[in-house]
């Protein structure tokens, strides 16, 4: 019987150091990801919501300018506007920077989407750990 409860209390210190190795994991860990959070720019985590403001306008103001392109092309001589004329080269080339740009807008926008995701999964990540290292700590008092 006495070798029975020898091994119980060996079986006790196992699962003891195994949930303090567990423990120190989780606590690496939840470091780690307190770290990462800290060198984060500030753009990415507080600086969102201008930054989406900045590609909306940025976004808003190109699709102005192809308005105005289209206006200047109504008030101007069809003439103007022949395919080797230098006032149709330099309406072309500011519809191409104008969609260009627009582009960017886009690609900002779904960046600052792609970084917001993998934020809150950071956050639910960073929770999760939280509370196992809550019940790990509870375990071992």
């Amino acid at each position: 019987m006495q070798t029975s409860s020898n091994n119980i209390a060996t079986d006790d210190s196992s699962v003891s150091g195994d949930t303090r190795q567990l423990l120190d994991v989780v606590e690496a860990t939840l470091e780690a990801f307190s770290s990462a959070a800290e060198q984060a720019p500030a753009s990415a985590t507080q600086g969102g919501p201008e930054l989406r403001e900045v590609a909306d306008k940025l976004a808003t103001g190109e699709s102005e300018l192809q308005g105005l392109l289209k206006q200047l092309r109504r008030v101007l001589p069809a003439t103007y506007f022949r395919t080797n004329s230098r006032i149709y080269r330099v309406t072309e080339q500011i519809n191409k920077q104008v969609g260009a740009n627009e582009e960017h807008a886009v690609a900002l926008l779904e960046s600052l989407r792609q970084q917001e995701g993998y934020r809150r999964r950071l956050e639910a990540v960073t929770e999760s750990l939280q509370r196992l290292r809550s019940q790990l700590r509870q375990r071992l008092t």
